[in-house]
């Protein structure tokens, strides 16, 4: 089935690149948190680096263990890093842990000071990227070292046009 989006290149800096790919976008879409009842979800980013830049190919999806609320997501299940690991041994050594994932119920979603101290933690020792799927567009976020270049980007942007050329 084709993708309903095209990949994505963000620029952050002449060097630092993040390609996503369709299949990546169209699984985090799927998670926008449309309706009231509708509970945060998130996952793990995998891709590789291509130089400076980041290949995003992959993401995990909410498991059984992971905790979700309305305006909470914890990752706990082990799952994830299963995964991960998965994708590492088919890719040969190249695809691993490139960030995370996660949804928040806002047209315009911004990082909470959750979001920020966690990123502050995990996110130290090599370029990561954060995503946070909003109702209408997506916040991605560069980490290097310890700054964060971030972009908020349109969704209708990224889906494919519908129209049909005769």
């Amino acid at each position: 089935m084709p993708s309903l989006f095209e990949e994505l290149i963000v620029s952050f800096t002449p060097e630092h690149h993040v390609l996503i790919e369709p299949r990546v976008l169209e699984t985090i879409y799927s998670y926008k948190q449309m309706r009231l009842t509708s509970p945060e979800s998130g996952g793990v980013l995998i891709g590789n680096y291509r130089g400076s830049s980041i290949h995003l190919v992959a993401v995990t999806t909410p498991k059984d263990g992971d905790i979700s609320a309305r305006h909470k997501f914890l990752r706990r299940s082990k799952c994830h890093g299963m995964e991960v690991n998965d994708h590492w041994k088919k890719s040969g050594g190249t695809n691993c842990w490139m960030g995370d994932w996660h949804t928040h119920p806002e047209p315009s979603p911004t990082p909470s000071s959750i979001d920020t101290k966690s990123w502050l933690k995990n996110y130290y020792n090599r370029p990561m990227v954060s995503l946070i799927v909003g109702t209408s567009s997506i916040w991605i976020g560069l980490h290097i070292d310890i700054q964060c270049r971030s972009e908020l980007i349109d969704i209708h942007r990224l889906e494919k046009s519908r129209s049909t050329t005769s």
